[in-house]
């Protein structure tokens, strides 16, 4: 291989990526079973998720607006160091009441990030949760999640 082409000595890289419907449907279905598994089951039964269900289970409905890359890791520090700490699972679940959105955000091996918004009628409280499942170890974690104000600075967390 030749070397790198810049002066600081990285490489850039184009990283292509194509979410076919099929795609789309599986990543849908595991962000729902996360729903399932931290806000419960009759929870993942209202009818504010009939419409992904429905995609999930039966492929019916429209796969845009489903699935979308995120342009930042989903891990705070990642995005404030640009170093990857993890090659495990990582999966978060975000209720905003503001804009009415329930939203899963999933890094399979953390490497893709992906936002995926299962309803947009969502009614309930602000909330934030997430797990990180470590493929050396088979454990999974709790993330800490923290709501940052108009004034945060990510350049003064503390690790």
């Amino acid at each position: 291989m030749n070397p790198p082409f810049s002066d600081d000595g990285k490489v850039m890289l184009n990283i292509e990526y194509q979410v076919s419907r099929v795609v789309a449907r599986c990543l849908c279905k595991i962000g729902f079973n996360y729903v399932a598994l931290t806000c419960g089951e009759t929870f993942a039964l209202s009818s504010e998720f009939n419409a992904m269900r429905e995609f999930i289970r039966n492929d019916i409905g429209e796969d845009t607006l489903r699935v979308f890359v995120k342009g930042k890791p989903i891990i705070a520090q990642e995005i404030v160091t640009g170093q990857r700490g993890t090659d495990g699972h990582v999966l978060t679940v975000e209720g905003r009441p503001s804009d009415q959105t329930l939203e899963i955000q999933l890094a399979l091996f953390n490497s893709i990030p992906y936002k995926i918004p299962m309803t947009r009628a969502y009614i309930g409280h602000l909330f934030a949760k997430g797990h990180h499942f470590s493929q050396e170890t088979c454990e999974v974690s709790e993330l800490q999640t923290v709501y940052a104000g108009a004034d945060f600075d990510p350049s003064k967390i503390t690790w």
